[in-house]
């Protein structure tokens, strides 16, 4: 067994390129990186940026770094978790994928997924009623069981006692705009937003 002054003696012997390729895929053992996150990640542990720029590279030549399988994986798991296209794209360009490729891939998600839908299905949940409600094939909302006709939601929140309808009014407002707000915070539009929110408000 190699003692410790022995391995310490092999690992000077290597170059700096050799070092940084070590710590690279190292880095990619524990996560899926974007090519800017590793350059940074390599420059921030003292490789130059011209080391960090070719084992960058040559990662990417052998496809242990791909910043459109990146984007795409990050959007589809995303959306699934109930965030909207805005958010995506804000993380993914804080991630630093190339503006070509972050673009031609909210397209395609755009094209697949229906935000309106999706919006919809993170508002029952966020109201906590994902177990009552449904979003049907056209967008709408329906009731897994019919004798489920609960009060509404935003009415849900005002005070029983509460008699004066400016403030039963007032308050009800502010749950709808409440729940607007942390819809369009998840990266959906507003316009989604305020669209999921009428319909839970009809219900």
């Amino acid at each position: 067994m190699e003692n410790v002054r022995e391995k310490r003696r092999k690992k000077g012997a290597l170059t700096e390129l050799e070092r940084a390729r070590e710590a690279a895929l190292m880095l990619l053992d524990h996560q899926d990186r974007t090519r800017a996150e590793m350059l940074d990640r390599l420059m921030k542990k003292c490789f130059s940026e011209e080391v960090a720029t070719a084992v960058a590279d040559a990662l990417a030549e052998a496809g242990l770094i791909d910043d459109r399988r990146y984007a795409e994986l990050f959007a589809e798991s995303k959306l699934e978790a109930g965030r909207g296209i805005r958010w995506i794209q804000t993380r993914l360009r804080q991630k630093g994928i190339p503006s070509d490729i972050l673009e031609e891939v909210l397209e395609e998600l755009r094209e697949s997924a229906n935000e309106e839908e999706m919006c919809l299905k993170t508002a029952l949940s966020m109201a906590g009623l994902q177990q009552d409600y449904y979003v049907e094939v056209d967008g709408e909302l329906a009731a897994y069981d019919d004798s489920c006709g609960q009060l509404n939601y935003f009415s849900a929140h005002i005070p029983e006692d509460e008699t004066d309808r400016r403030i039963i009014y007032r308050e009800k407002e502010k749950a709808r705009s409440r729940l607007a707000r942390k819809l369009v915070f998840r990266g959906y539009s507003p316009g989604a937003a305020f669209s999921a929110v009428n319909k839970i408000d009809a219900l």
